[in-house]
């Protein structure tokens, strides 16, 4: 199956989620709990996303951690405003700080209308974002990203065998 280069145009928003008192394993559950609408919400709400074979995705969910998807920057932002009016209602918070945008397109260069806020805070636009030990740019995972894979997988193994 092929796919056009536009179907890797997205505009990522990797958000940092806290619930409303200090981090602790219960408020990452009630945290997950509470992000299980989300979904639900952006779908009905926005019609923007990125079609992998006909199926729109709008948000990527991780625990307590997210990302939302979209192939263009208007559907960022709204997705961005359903996130804050949800938040708002359910008194979570986005640490603002460790969230950044990160576009993924052939164009490297940002356009001065390419901004994006989480209520009336600006966003970050970044090159490349580290999650959970992988390197992602807006090319893609960085050679060096699976080098390490590689030889963190290699020193396991060598600790298995013997």
């Amino acid at each position: 199956m092929s796919h056009k280069s536009s179907w890797w145009i997205a505009n990522c928003c990797f958000c940092d989620v806290t619930g409303p008192t200090t981090r602790s394993k219960i408020i990452t559950v009630l945290v997950c709990f509470f992000l299980n609408e989300l979904p639900h919400e952006l779908c009905t709400r926005n019609r923007e996303g990125v079609s992998i074979d006909g199926n729109y995705i709008h948000i990527l969910l991780y625990v307590d951690d997210m990302v939302l998807v979209s192939n263009r920057i208007i559907g960022l932002q709204q997705s961005l405003d359903i996130m804050y009016e949800y938040f708002i209602q359910w008194k979570l918070t986005v640490n603002t700080s460790k969230s950044n945008i990160l576009i993924c397109k052939t164009r490297w260069l940002v356009r001065l209308e390419e901004t994006w806020h989480y209520g009336t805070e600006a966003m970050t636009v970044c090159t490349a974002y580290n999650y959970m030990g992988i390197t992602f740019t807006g090319r893609g995972i960085t050679n060096h990203t699976l080098d390490v894979l590689v030889n963190q997988g290699q020193r396991v193994v060598n600790v298995v065998a013997n």
